[in-house]
């Protein structure tokens, strides 16, 4: 955890009450807000706990500040503020990213239930935004596979002399026209894309029945056999 505060007999109290009332945590101190965000960049905390009212930088600005570094934007934030803090202010210090709000003089247990709080939300956020991460990563592999599949395919489809092509079982719509259409059948891709029934014009009067029982069967079963 780190604490802010431009008064260092504040931060000497704050920090003997954190490790009493959370025992085994390290915390971070320092009462210049500047420094302050330079050691939340490089360490990383779980968790700060700053002053609202400091000269050099108040604590919304520090808020303000650590959401916009992309480094330091999931750190959640606690402003200690007085008790005469007005509604304005909160919602302020809110819309720029403060997750909760302790008031002086500060109540030692209330204060070890916000912090234990905070970081149970910040250890939920993470595994969020793990899995959200992994999936991104598994969407990025996954596609990057289909594309390479998808060129095989092209290369292969394009390297033989056979005439074929991928539609929807209904028919409504041409999803792939080997190259060889053009020069064997004699009619443009585009053309079939447009119209993706015309096939059947060149299906020969014999077949035609045939082939259109076929095809209602298999948009019933959802596959050809």
């Amino acid at each position: 955890l780190l604490v802010i505060d431009d008064q260092a007999d504040n931060l000497y109290v704050m920090q003997a009450v954190i490790e009493e009332m959370l025992g085994e945590v390290e915390v971070l101190t320092s009462t210049d807000p500047v420094r302050a965000l330079e050691t939340a960049a490089t360490r990383i905390p779980d968790g700060i706990i700053t002053d609202l009212k400091m000269p050099v930088m108040d604590g919304i600005e520090v808020c303000k500040q650590l959401k916009a570094n992309r480094t330091t934007a999931h750190i959640p934030v606690i402003l200690v503020t007085s008790q005469h803090t007005s509604p304005s202010l909160r919602s302020e210090a809110l819309d720029e990213g403060a997750y909760d709000f302790i008031s002086r003089p500060i109540d030692n247990v209330e204060l070890g239930a916000r912090i234990k709080g905070m970081l149970r939300n910040k250890h939920n956020e993470d595994q969020l935004r793990l899995v959200n991460d992994n999936l991104e990563q598994l969407v990025i592999q996954k596609s990057g596979e289909l594309a390479e599949r998808e060129k095989l395919f092209r290369q292969l489809t394009e390297a033989i002399n056979e005439v074929f092509w991928v539609t929807t079982v209904d028919r409504e719509e041409i999803l792939y026209i080997s190259p060889a259409y053009e020069e064997i059948w004699g009619r443009s891709c585009d053309s079939l894309y447009k119209k993706p029934k015309s096939w059947m014009e060149a299906v020969l009067d014999e077949d035609k029945s045939k082939i259109s029982q076929l095809l209602e069967a298999a948009i019933k079963k959802g596959k050809i056999e």
